[in-house]
Order: structure tokens, then sequence, then C-alpha cells
């Protein structure tokens, strides 16, 4: 189950009332099926539009008065730690990460887990809404060290659109290898596509429409950063490590 919220639109220092009640509703329906499925144990993991909103620590409590789940905030790191950790069964040699988020971007480096882990505040959401010089947000990088891998909503879209899949299903989009110079192609046309042709770009995730034009910006100016022509992506990530974590295997 998903469903694209929007939590930081427009957040300006605050979560605003509309995105608060698009992730109350959103909660609601996984409540009714957590119910149908009986789960022992829900726990929910806010990240950086929770992190960086001066009420964010008030909606989490308002959740759990709600719905009586635990919630937490992960930090920049513990973030960047856990999708590194939950990627990893991708690879068994030394790699570097980049999870792109909606209001960050973390990018990870090591074997297993992270030896080096950077947060940065640029993310699909935010570069669609309000673009920014990347060059100026993506300081001091991390040294690459092996393949590069990567996480998150925007690249799971990317890698439907490689494989031309439009119901999601992880045997489709897992471990799809994205090559530069087809991603600066896409890149350049959707630029100038419509929000119409950008959705019907988007098929498996409509809702991404509207943001993937500034993931897609991202990712290929880090790609060009670390001069490599191909990324790989892993349908696993911060969710599996953040499930791996609660279960004390990390």
């Amino acid at each position: 189950m998903s469903r694209v919220v929007r939590l930081g639109e427009g957040a300006g220092g605050y979560l605003q009332i509309p995105a608060m009640r698009r992730v109350m509703e959103a909660l609601e329906s996984f409540q009714r099926e957590i119910e149908i499925r009986n789960a022992d144990d829900v726990c929910l993991y806010a990240t950086a539009a929770v992190r960086e909103a001066r009420n964010g620590r008030e909606f989490l409590q308002e959740m759990e008065d709600r719905f009586g789940w635990n919630t937490e905030i992960l930090s920049s790191k513990e973030e960047a730690r856990l999708g590194f950790i939950g990627a990893g069964r991708l690879s068994s040699q030394e790699f570097t990460l980049i999870d792109i988020g909606g209001g960050s971007t973390e990018i990870s480096v090591g074997r297993v887990v992270p030896e080096r882990c950077r947060s940065f505040p640029i993310g699909a959401l935010k570069q669609s809404r309000e673009p920014k010089v990347l060059s100026d947000v993506f300081t001091n990088l991390p040294q690459r060290k092996g393949e590069l891998v990567g996480i998150g909503g925007t690249i799971r879209m990317l890698a439907a659109i490689w494989r031309d899949v439009k119901t999601y299903s992880r045997k489709n989009v897992h471990a799809t290898v994205i090559d530069m110079e087809r991603l600066r192609e896409l890149k350049e046309r959707i630029e100038k596509m419509s929000m119409e042709e950008k959705r019907k770009l988007c098929a498996m995730d409509p809702e991404r429409a509207d943001i993937i034009e500034g993931g897609v910006q991202i990712l290929v100016h880090l790609m060009e950063r670390y001069e490599t022509e191909k990324l790989t992506y892993s349908d696993c990530g911060l969710t599996e490590g953040f499930a791996l974590k609660k279960w004390g295997k990390v």
C-alpha cells in the first residue's frame, strides 16, 4: 500500500492543514487494511517534511492519539543509514546509494552498513516547486565507491518508465539499470511536457507527475557529478531498513 500525500507541500516552516489532512485520510484507509490483516504491531516513521517543520512533533503526537500507533522522527543520519541497510541486499560489494525523497536527498557510501552519509535539503517536491541551482546545494559530496544504487519514489518511477510498467510489482522494477544517455534525453522531454503528458508518462503512479521533473533534474545532476553512466534501482530501501531496525536485526 502506498499513497503520495505531499506532506511537505507549501510548508514554509510549518506543516499545512490540507497536507496534514491528506496524511490522516491516507492513514485511515491504511488502518482498515491493517485491521483486515490483523497486524500485531504498527509503527510509523517520518522524514524530512516532519523533521524540518516546527509543528512536526505536534502532528506526530496527533497521529499517535488518533490511531494508537508508535511514531518516530528519523534524523537525517538515521534516514540515510536505514535506507542504505535496506538497499544493501542488492550488492555484497561496496556501493554508493542515492535516495531522492520529496524534501531531502541522502547519499551514503559503504558495504552492508554505511561508512559515510550526507543529507542534502532538496528533494523532488522542493526542486519541482522552487528550483535551485543544484551545484549550490550538493556541496562536498561523499566520494563515490563502487556502483551507484538508487532508491525512492522518483527512481522507482524512472525504473517503471524504463521497463514500460503500468502496474507496480517489485519484480517488475527491482534491479532496473538506468543509463545516463537515455536519462538526459528523458529529462529534456519532461521539461517540455504538459502536466497531462507527464501523467501519461507516469502511468504506474500518476500522483508523481508533478514532481518527476525535479526528481529527474536531481538524479541527472548527481550522476554527472559522479561521472557515471549507469545507476541500478533497488526496490528495497528505507522501509525495509526501518523494519530490520524494529526487529532488532541492525
